[in-house]
């Protein structure tokens, strides 16, 4: 009972007994601790807006400095980390260094103070909170510097056209999120980046822009444009593109009786459909555009299937017996005696000499000139589709700040 009472008693005097309390405190923490409690001895006045003797706003200076990012693994929503550095001038926070051991700044808390509320309009954390908690450099001159670390999450248009360097949109919207009578005016100059903070999880910052004094409820915004990282995507996606084009044009260049022909053909048919399932696996899904790589795969799945049908249709009328058509050989005639011969890239003989093959010569060079027709068409055609239909890398040219 005795030890219960002795602990309750000294308890008691450390709480109301000052002169029985430890004190530890430097003489200069000791002055720096009455500075701060003159400053804020007005709790009531100073969590009002500092008020401007030439107009009701204030302006206060925002930094945006990006450390990090990343995207969601649907890569709909873009999450930034980054230090906002808020400065503003506060003439109620004043004091004559002299006064106070020439202390000439101080540490305060930021709910001590008025601070500036900044609120994402835009946001899509539902969890997302719109005030701070921070500690604030507070200058004798009134100047007040606040440093926060925030985490914003927004959602993101894409487009997947030139996918799989494809880009996106990402805009943060700000203004103040107090309701006062003092209107506070955010001037958010310039971003800047930590190191390789524009590069991150495949992604790459090509562009930011910032807009000032847009609509109500919109103080600034802040666009960044991404740019995919598509190095291993390229591989697997553009490289075969070319890889297909060049097997059928090479099928053919071959004899059309060859077996090989018909088989080169149809491993690229088979290899437009493993190329079509490759890029539905790799290939995002939200997103209004259709990715020109798809117009490439169907264009040109539909080429090698007509030359795979002309293929055998060739096979066929090489043995053929009767007689061709009058205008077939008069067709032959017309390209083999001018200058047509030199457009006859693939030209085929036939070996036999009896006279019972002759009508078989006149279907060979037939199909050595309707060969050739088809070759020029299919290469033309894919010289289109390449230069149309194959994404291209973007050039950006962009000077970024760095921290």
């Amino acid at each position: 009972m005795n030890l219960y009472a002795f602990i309750t008693f000294s308890i008691v005097s450390l709480c109301f007994c000052e002169e029985c309390r430890l004190n530890t405190r430097s003489p200069e923490m000791e002055t720096e601790r009455n500075l701060r409690k003159k400053l804020t001895k007005c709790y009531a006045e100073i969590l009002k807006p500092p008020v401007n003797k030439n107009s009701n706003t204030v302006v206060v200076k925002m930094d945006y400095l990006l450390q990090s990012f990343n995207f969601d693994p649907n890569e709909e929503i873009l999450t930034l980390y980054s230090w906002n550095y808020f400065d503003w001038q506060d003439d109620r926070l004043t004091w004559k260094p002299e006064d106070y051991k020439d202390i000439k700044s101080t540490q305060v808390s930021s709910f001590d103070i008025w601070s500036p509320g900044l609120k994402l309009i835009n946001t899509a954390d539902a969890d997302d909170f719109d005030f701070f908690y921070t500690k604030c450099r507070l200058n004798s001159t009134g100047h007040v510097r606040c440093v926060i670390r925030t985490e914003h999450k927004v959602f993101c248009t894409s487009d997947l056209t030139n996918w799989p360097y494809d880009t996106k949109s990402c805009t943060l919207q700000f203004d103040q999120w107090r309701p006062q009578e003092t209107k506070v005016f955010f001037n958010l100059s310039h971003i800047k980046f930590v190191m390789q903070a524009y590069l991150n999880a495949g992604w790459m910052i090509a562009r930011e822009k910032i807009f000032k004094n847009l609509t109500t409820g919109i103080q600034s915004a802040v666009k960044f444009d991404f740019e995919r990282l598509a190095e291993g995507l390229e591989a697997i996606i553009v490289v075969p593109a070319f890889v297909i084009s060049v097997l059928t044009v090479t099928a053919l260049l071959l004899d059309y009786r060859h077996i090989n022909r018909l088989g080169i053909l149809f491993m690229s048919l088979i290899s437009h459909f493993i190329f079509s399932n490759e890029v539905a696996d790799n290939v995002p899904k939200h997103s209004a555009n259709t990715p020109v790589i798809l117009s490439f795969i169907s264009c040109s799945t539909l080429v090698t299937v007509i030359c795979f049908v002309l293929s055998f249709y060739f096979k066929f009328l090489g043995k053929l017996k009767t007689q061709p058509p009058t205008w077939i050989v008069s067709y032959n005639d017309f390209v083999f005696d001018g200058y047509g011969k030199y457009g006859v890239f693939t030209k085929w003989e036939v070996i036999e000499q009896d006279p019972e093959v002759k009508p078989n010569v006149e279907w060979v060079n037939f199909i050595s000139i309707a060969n050739s027709l088809c070759l020029c068409i299919v290469i033309i055609t894919y010289i289109y589709l390449l230069s149309a239909y194959i994404p291209k890398k973007p050039v950006f040219t962009f000077v970024f700040d760095i921290a």
